[in-house]
């Protein structure tokens, strides 16, 4: 969103839109019932977490490195 040529981050626009709204009888924004909630708006997905993936290659490196061993014990 630009305003006079100039951009806005995101959170000056949510707060300029906050600061829009009606104020209630405390004198705080009125916020429309709509955005309060979440509403099927969200899609929560599992992922796998970014910190598993070394943990991954680390684990796969042992294992290999274990099974290297075990071969060379048997001969």
């Amino acid at each position: 969103m630009r305003v006079d040529g100039e951009e806005l981050k995101v959170w000056e626009v949510v707060v300029d839109y906050t600061l829009s709204q009606p104020v209630n009888h405390e004198g705080l924004p009125q916020i429309d019932e709509y955005y309060r909630e979440p509403t099927n708006r969200i899609n929560v997905a599992w992922s796998f977490p970014i910190a598993g993936y070394p943990l991954a290659v680390l684990v796969g490196l042992v294992a290999i490195v274990v099974y290297f061993k075990v071969v060379r014990v048997r001969k």
